[in-house]
C-alpha cells in the first residue's frame, strides 16, 4: 500500500533545480567518473543481470557516469548505508516499480540533495518528487517557498502554473513553462488527486508520440523526461546503456566519447582526450547518443528469430508452418508473456517454448505489457477472424 500524501519529504529544503551546464570538449572513453546516477528498482529484481551488463556497456558510452545499481531490497538489507551515502552525493535518482509504503517513505525522505529526479511507474507519492529541471510532478516542488508550497515570486507572476488547488507548479520561483502545464491539464497529471496515476500512465504511454510535437527550449525538460523513459521502457542491455548516455550528453551536459575509427559515441576504441579535443575531425566523430530500440507493445516470439517480433498470430503459424512443416496439425496453446521478460532475454521464454514443442503442442508465445490480455485474448486469439487463420 502505497503511504499517504503526509509522507516524509525532503523537497521543501531542497535547492531549486539549475539548467544542465553547456557541452564541454569530448573526452576519452577513459576518463573518470565524476557523476552518479543511482537507479533503484522495485518488481524488477529480474533484471539484475541486465543492469550489470548495462552498466558495463555505459562505461564506454558516458565514462563520466558512475551507475550505481540497487533493488527495494537493499532498502532494507546490508546495502542501506551504501545506498543512502550515494543518494546524498548523487546527481540523477532513477527509481522505477516502487511501491511499498515503508521502502517510499525512505526514499523520499532522502531525495532532497538530488537535483534531478526521474521517477517512473511507481507511488504517487514518490512520482511526486520527480524534477527535471522545470519540469515537477509534485506541486510547489521546492522552489525556496517552505513547506507549505506558496512562494511569493511565483504569486506575482500571471504566467504561472498552477494545479487543481492553484498551488504553484514547478521547480523554481515562476514554476514550469505554461505549455507544458497546459499539456499535463490535458492528460489530467494537474487535476483530482485520485486520478493521478491513470493520468501518468496515459501521459508516458503517448510519451513516443508526443516527442516529435515538443520542440524549442522551453519544453526540453519534460522532453529529457519523456526521452529518458521511452529508452527505459524499450527494455535491453543496449536501450538502458543509451540511456546512460543520453543523461550523460542530453541532460547533464557531459563530454561525449570520440571515437577514433569514427564509430561515434558508445562504440569502437576511443582517442585520448587531448588529441580528441584538437584533431579537426573530432566532431564529424561524435555522435549523439542513440535513440531507443524498441519492442512493440505486443507481438509474438520464437528462439529461432531471435530479435524478431511476429505481430500477430497468423503471421507467426504461417513462419511456424514453413519452417517446422512436421509439426503441421499439432494442437494451439496459447502463451501469455510479459513484455520486458522478453525484452530482457530472460531464459525461461525460450525453455518455456521448448518445453510445449517437445510435449507434442504448437505454442503461441505472445507478450503483452499487461493491460492489454483481454484485448489480446478477443482480439487475436479467439475472435471469429483470428481462430479461421
Amino acid at each position: 500500500t502505497p503511504p499517504s500524501a503526509g509522507a516524509v519529504s525532503a523537497d521543501a529544503a531542497a535547492p531549486a533545480a539549475a539548467a544542465p551546464p553547456p557541452p564541454s570538449p569530448p573526452l576519452a572513453a577513459a576518463a573518470s567518473p565524476t557523476h552518479t546516477v543511482v537507479l533503484v528498482t522495485g518488481f524488477e529484481r529480474f533484471n539484475a543481470g541486465l543492469y550489470t551488463a548495462a552498466v558495463a556497456a555505459a562505461a564506454a558510452s558516458a565514462p563520466r557516469l558512475r551507475l550505481a545499481v540497487y533493488t527495494d531490497e537493499d532498502i532494507r538489507g546490508p546495502r542501506a548505508a551504501e545506498l543512502e551515502a550515494d543518494l546524498a552525493t548523487a546527481d540523477v535518482f532513477f527509481g522505477s516499480l516502487l511501491f511499498d509504503y515503508d521502502d517510499v517513505a525512505w526514499l523520499t525522505a532522502r531525495l532532497g540533495p538530488v537535483r534531478l529526479r526521474f521517477v517512473f511507474e511507481s507511488a504517487l507519492e514518490l512520482m511526486a518528487h520527480t524534477r527535471v529541471g522545470s519540469f515537477v510532478l509534485g506541486g510547489g516542488g521546492g522552489g525556496g517557498g517552505g513547506g507549505g508550497g506558496t512562494p511569493a515570486a511565483a504569486d506575482a507572476d500571471a504566467d504561472v502554473a498552477r494545479d487543481a488547488d492553484g498551488r504553484p507548479v514547478g521547480g523554481g520561483g515562476k514554476g514550469m513553462p505554461p505549455a507544458v502545464a497546459t499539456l499535463l491539464r490535458k492528460f489530467g497529471v494537474l487535476g483530482r488527486e485520485e486520478d493521478k496515476l491513470a493520468a501518468y500512465l496515459q501521459l508516458l504511454k503517448a510519451g513516443p508520440r508526443l516527442l516529435r510535437l515538443l520542440p524549442g527550449r522551453r519544453v526540453r525538460d519534460l522532453r529529457h523526461w519523456l526521452s529518458v523513459y521511452a529508452y527505459w521502457n524499450a527494455g535491453g542491455v543496449s536501450n538502458v546503456a543509451a540511456m546512460a548516455a543520453y543523461l550523460s550528453a542530453e541532460v547533464l551536459g557531459l563530454p561525449p566519447v570520440v571515437d577514433a575509427a569514427a564509430g561515434g559515441v558508445g562504440g569502437g576504441s576511443t582517442t585520448d582526450a587531448a588529441g580528441a579535443a584538437g584533431a579537426a575531425g573530432a566532431a564529424a566523430a561524435v555522435r549523439p547518443p542513440p535513440p531507443p530500440d524498441p519492442a512493440p507493445a505486443t507481438g509474438l516470439v520464437h528462439p529461432d528469430r531471435p530479435g524478431h517480433y511476429f505481430p500477430t498470430p497468423a503471421a507467426y503459424v504461417a513462419w511456424h508452418a514453413a519452417a517446422h512443416p512436421s509439426r503441421a496439425g499439432r494442437p494451439r496453446v496459447a502463451l501469455l508473456l510479459y513484455r520486458k521478460h522478453v525484452v530482457s532475454g530472460l531464459p525461461y521464454v525460450g525453455q518455456l517454448i521448448g518445453h510445449c514443442e517437445a510435449a507434442g503442442l504448437l505454442p503461441l508465445p505472445i507478450f503483452i505489457n499487461g493491460v492489454e490480455a483481454h484485448m489480446v485474448l478477443r482480439d487475436q486469439l479467439t475472435s471469429a477472424s483470428a481462430v479461421a487463420a
